[in-house]
């Protein structure tokens, strides 16, 4: 057994709300898993946490977001992917845009690896929903946003 130490990746993610409450999920697959996420990923280089969210959001939806909302959530989890271990934290951003067709852009290639489908959820289809979300308290939280608004300060989310 190997002491392997993970590498630390800085992501952004971020919360897209529509004007009817939707929030618009991504599917990934990989190493026999299928999983829904907010969109986004990994900061380039010198990129802010707020650069990244929105060049993500343009790389997987086609959207060019115009207002990217406050930080609302953050979340730290261990996975490999590649054969390599990483340790990812995670900055969640909130936006509420209008409704949109979203249509993937120039994925990375690490994102064309796992990236499989977009589709909005309401929050009913995402609270009965069966699939595997990442974080595992995604629709909770979902509701609690659409609720009560963006937190005071970003709150800690499991795995």
């Amino acid at each position: 057994m190997t002491d392997e130490i993970p590498t630390l990746r800085r992501a952004s993610r971020v919360v897209l709300l529509d004007e009817s409450d939707r929030v618009l999920l991504v599917r990934f697959e990989y190493g026999g898993r299928k999983w829904w996420a907010t969109p986004g990923g990994g900061l380039e280089g010198e990129e802010t946490h707020e650069d990244a969210a929105r060049r993500e959001i343009e790389e997987e939806t086609g959207l060019r977001l115009e207002i990217l909302g406050p930080r609302v959530w953050n979340r730290e989890h261990v996975f490999r992917f590649e054969g390599r271990l990483y340790r990812q934290r995670e900055h969640y951003f909130v936006a509420v845009v209008p409704a949109f067709a979203p249509q993937p852009g120039a994925l990375g290639a690490a994102e064309s690896i796992a990236f499989r489908d977009l589709r909005w959820w309401t929050m009913e289809d995402l609270e009965a929903g069966t699939e595997e979300f990442a974080p595992a308290e995604l629709p909770a939280l979902v509701r609690r946003l659409v609720e009560h608004g963006p937190p005071e300060r970003p709150i800690e989310v499991g795995i």
